[in-house]
């Protein structure tokens, strides 16, 4: 014996080939495979294999009934969790008790606001109407409540990047900054440590005399001095023996 739906599911579009014969959502297997409880579940190609078929297998009081303020239609497919929902899904996702919202927009996302809830609102796949609206659910692409949008994305990436830029630059100031230091410090140090020039030789003063002759004063060692020291010497010397 087949199981009872309980996500919507039925028939070819079921893993376990559930029947909605006693389910929440209707007790008609539609030619998609969905539960439901109108005559677009129970009429032509309904899956008799899988619940009613007959007008008689009809019930409004199903969850694929439609009230005037809130229309609770069936959940057609498995619940969405990507936010897509009905034609913009590719399983055909119900919003109802989604983390989005129970409402599928006419563009098929899932929300919880007027966007979602009011006109094109695709009533196979969610709730409708004023009541259905929820404000503690996250919306979809329709919403600029659930996720940031374009602008905002490219308002922080260009913020990040300013930021990282901004960052890079006092990196580089830094670095050239510490080199500029450490270069000045090496050619402080390098001058201290130059020796000092060697000092001047002592040079000995030289005075010319009458005739442009270096006089050496200090050492006598002049050729002019030792003619003066000569003719000295010889004139002090006493005589030798026989002669005058």
């Amino acid at each position: 014996m087949a199981s009872i739906s309980t996500d919507g599911n039925c028939g070819s579009n079921s893993k376990t080939n559930s029947t909605c014969l006693g389910s929440t959502y209707g007790d008609c297997c539609s030619a998609k495979g969905y539960c439901g409880g109108t005559s677009d579940y129970c009429g032509g190609g309904c899956q008799s294999a899988f619940g009613n078929s007959t007008a008689g297998a009809m019930n409004p009081t199903k969850a694929s009934s439609t009230t005037a303020s809130a229309s609770t239609s069936t959940t057609t497919g498995t619940v969405s969790e990507d936010g897509n929902c009905g034609s913009n899904s590719a399983v055909f996702a119900t919003c109802l008790g989604s983390e989005w919202g129970n409402c599928c927009s006419s563009h098929g996302f899932c929300g919880g606001n007027i966007s979602y809830c009011s006109a094109g609102c695709q009533s196979e796949f969610g709730n409708c109407g004023l009541a259905a609206m929820t404000t503690n659910t996250t919306s979809n692409s329709d919403s600029s409540s659930g996720h940031l949008g374009a602008g905002a994305i490219a308002g922080i990436s260009v913020g990040s990047a300013i930021g990282g830029l901004a960052l890079v630059a006092v990196l580089v100031w830094l670095a050239f900054f510490r080199t500029k230091k450490k270069i000045k410090y090496s050619v402080r140090i390098e001058d201290e440590l130059k020796p000092y020039p060697p000092s001047k030789p002592f040079v000995d003063s030289h005075e010319l005399d009458g005739h442009g002759n270096l006089k050496h004063e200090i050492d006598g060692r002049g050729g002019y001095v030792r003619q003066e020291l000569d003719t000295r010497m010889i004139s002090e010397l006493p005589a030798e023996p026989g002669h005058k």
